[in-house]
């Protein structure tokens, strides 16, 4: 038998052609057919190389001396260890026993017991029954899944369905929280629904539970659906920590998305230099983080670090409803995706976050899989149209079509790595013969590429995909994009091969909202969409127009966008506008007759690099309308261009711009700029702290910025000119540069 628990080893739709640019449209998958998954035996993408044992006892109580072994019937056994304790008892966790079968088990509270498996179980996580024998989940070791109703709540029963029959249960027990209702279970008992009921009335709605998960659910009418601990229930996440060498003094946890931090409720404020600390004193398994959870939080953001040691290297994300809200982490554990690996509960369920792409497709036939290729798993690349596959336990939902996968390999081929060594550790999953046109058809909806396990192909793992590599090997296209001329007509085309439709939405000024919509052609072998206009539409504006499908929502949308190759842009940005770079319009005067000083070398270059703001924004011998303004440069006698041309004379040859292309983050209409008060600033102390405070009471408001947030990397910034409309005087200030014996003065 193959070991099952072994770990796995080691916005818009329009772009440039190379590097796939700004391409939005985005791949991801589809695989078609619900495919059916037994809740007693969970699929697990990443298995950490350990086990858990659970001892039926006193909820959360430890016995003394508690000790768990395990072994080969005739081998040595291996001893448990750390323990914790849970609602069923306690627990122990052991490394990853042998393949040999059968198994012995013993547990220190019951001394008289022997349990024994006569198979490796599908699952790391095992409960023993008092009477000698096991089960694989929690509510088939109690015989039952426990509901749990909040006091508060006006309930006095419990209707179930399940297959088609419904039974409605009066309450078992109670217990703090309030009245809990025993759903007996047998192994094929999956999915079934709960309705609350109170004289004969249903309470809220009706809520799906899973038998195979968790084994208790908690419901109140202060939240909607299950919650699957009493921590959760409570509005908490509780992480048990463990480490190795039991020293735990400093360590404390990182938090923000997720935490409730509420200063009136007593929440701490957590900063990198102050974490959240662990309750009081240490227990058997390690320290214990109870983190108030934000409402309806389905996420926790999370680092437990001592200084900038942390456990895990990156920031971690517990899922909650994934997880129940409490998990006890090892030291170290991590996955295959370096995620944090919970040595309990087990986490069941696939992953799947179709939002980012894990795999590269390399070309028509090729995918590079980030992660182990092996016979014991399959593989699917599936397609959706218009978007909205579901990956889940059950199976694939959603998918137009499916594409098996039946061959593979460890590593890539040689040609593929040659020059992209960070693809060392892919592996190779190939592809049916589909053919270019069925490829092309695909990268215009939704990819996902899924793994599967087992006789059901069960998924366990499902990923969007990066399309780069694959789109330069089925399109070629070498021409110019963005508005080119043939004689006084404009012809307007943009590369986006994965966009279902592009239409050119047209203007006549950057400031109307009255349009006209143009339909654009689209070529199928080079993905270029292209419109040819009118000799009256120099001037005018336009818009793309996309309809595409978008990762991040998982659907198909439509999309208003400039031109990523704008040269000329209305106020802000907003549209752009077409023109000619040729055309006199565009040149100040004596632009065609620039004649550059010489450089025989290039070492002989001597490079200034200056900011074409702060150049001048301070420079009192500039008119104030031109401070701060590529017009600035204009002015020959002011302080600044003094000071320029006696670098050139005394031998500086090049003017270096920090970035003078369109960027995000300035408003371009000037009356909008909220400045500091720079008398003010003046006036206060050097070690004063009230400098920052007033640059940050206009952050965002003001106009500096240094342009390392591109938005159109060829278009010129609209907030350096004295009217946003920038491309005359941009060109302007580099004539005046070289008038001044300067070589070069561009970004």
């Amino acid at each position: 038998m193959a070991r099952r628990f072994a770990r796995n080893s080691k916005h818009t739709a329009v772009g440039r052609r190379h590097g796939v640019g700004i391409v939005a449209a985005a791949l991801v998958a589809a695989l078609s057919a619900i495919v059916p998954f037994a809740a007693s035996t969970p699929a697990r993408a990443d298995v950490p190389d350990r086990f858990v044992i659970h001892v039926p006892g006193d909820a959360r109580v430890l016995p003394q001396d508690a000790s768990i072994t395990i072994g080969a019937i005739g081998e040595d056994s291996l001893v448990a260890e750390p323990y914790a304790t849970d609602d069923y008892g306690w627990f122990g966790i052991v490394a990853v026993p042998f393949d040999d079968a059968p198994w012995e088990i013993t547990a220190s509270s019951f001394p008289d017991t022997v349990w024994t498996l006569d198979a490796p179980p599908t699952t790391s996580e095992l409960w023993l029954r008092a009477d000698g024998s096991f089960a694989q989940s929690l509510a088939l070791a109690r015989g039952a899944y426990r509901v749990h109703v909040a006091a508060s709540t006006n309930a006095d029963s419990l209707r179930v369905n399940s297959d088609g029959a419904s039974t409605t249960l009066a309450a078992s027990g109670s217990d703090t929280w309030g009245p809990y209702f025993d759903y007996p279970v047998v192994p094929e008992t999956s999915k079934f629904d709960v309705q609350l009921v109170a004289g004969g009335t249903d309470v809220g709605a009706a809520v799906t539970l899973n038998a195979g998960k968790f084994g208790a659910a908690w419901l109140s009418d202060a939240y909607a659906g299950a919650r699957f601990s009493r921590a959760w229930a409570d509005g908490y996440a509780v992480i048990h920590y463990n480490r190795a060498d039991a020293n735990y003094a400093g360590w404390g946890m990182h938090l923000w998305d997720g935490y409730r931090n509420d200063a009136a409720q007593g929440d701490p404020l957590v900063q990198w230099t102050k974490p959240f600390q662990p309750l009081g004193d240490e227990d058997a398994f390690g320290i214990t983080f109870k983190i108030p959870l934000a409402a309806d939080a389905a996420k926790m953001a999370w680092i437990i670090h001592k200084g900038d040691n942390k456990s895990v290297p990156s920031d971690q994300f517990l899922d909650i409803a994934k997880t129940g809200g409490e998990v006890w982490y090892i030291q170290d554990d991590t996955d295959s995706d370096g995620n944090a690996a919970f040595a309990a509960p087990l986490v069941t369920g696939v992953q799947s976050d179709l939002t980012k792409s894990k795999a590269i497709w390399i070309n028509q036939d090729l995918i590079a899989w980030p992660y182990e290729a092996s016979d014991s798993t399959g593989y699917a690349l599936a397609y959706a149209s218009d978007g909205g596959i579901r990956v889940d336990e059950e199976g694939i939902h959603g998918a137009d079509r499916i594409y098996p996968i039946t061959n593979f390999e460890m590593g890539l081929p040689a040609d593929v790595l040659d020059g992209q060594s960070y693809l060392s550790n892919y592996n190779s999953l190939w592809l049916p013969n589909i053919g270019a046109d069925t490829v092309k058809d695909l990268l215009r909806g939704q990819v996902v590429l899924v793994e599967t396990r087992g006789a059901a192909n069960a998924p366990i793992r499902a990923t969007g995909i990066q399309i780069g590599h694959v789109l330069d090997d089925v399109y070629s296209y070498d021409g110019s994009l963005g508005v080119t001329w043939e004689g006084a007509t404009p012809v307007i085309s943009v590369w986006a091969p994965t966009a279902k439709d592009v239409n050119l939405l047209f203007y006549s000024n950057g400031t109307t909202e009255r349009r006209s919509v143009r339909d654009m052609t689209f070529d199928e072998e080079s993905g270029v969409w292209s419109i040819r206009g009118a000799s009256s539409w120099k001037g005018k504006y336009y818009k793309l127009q996309a309809e595409v499908f978008v990762p991040s929502v998982g659907a198909v949308v439509t999309n208003e966008t400039t031109d990523p190759y704008s040269v000329a842009l209305a106020t802000n940005s907003t549209r752009t506008q077409i023109v000619n770079l040729d055309d006199a319009s565009t040149k100040p005067s004596g632009w065609d007759g620039i004649v550059k000083p010489n450089l025989n070398r290039l070492a002989d270059s001597s490079i200034y690099e200056l900011h074409i703001r702060d150049f001048s924004v301070g420079d009192k011998t500039v008119p104030v309308a031109a401070r701060g303004t590529y017009g600035a440069f204009t002015y020959k006698r002011s302080d600044g261009m003094r000071h320029l041309t006696a670098l050139a004379k005394a031998g500086m040859t090049h003017v270096h711009l920090l970035p003078a292309f369109d960027f995000a983050t300035v408003n371009e209409n000037k009356s909008t700029w909220i400045q500091p008060d720079l008398d003010y600033l003046r006036s206060l102390d050097a070690d004063s702290d009230g400098q920052q405070a007033e640059v940050d009471a206009v952050r965002g408001e003001d106009p500096y910025n240094w342009g390392y947030d591109p938005y159109h990397f060829t278009a010129p910034e609209g907030s350096y000119a004295k009217t946003p409309m920038a491309l005359g005087v941009l060109k302007s200030s580099a004539r005046w540069c070289n008038r001044w014996g300067v070589s070069e003065c561009a970004p």
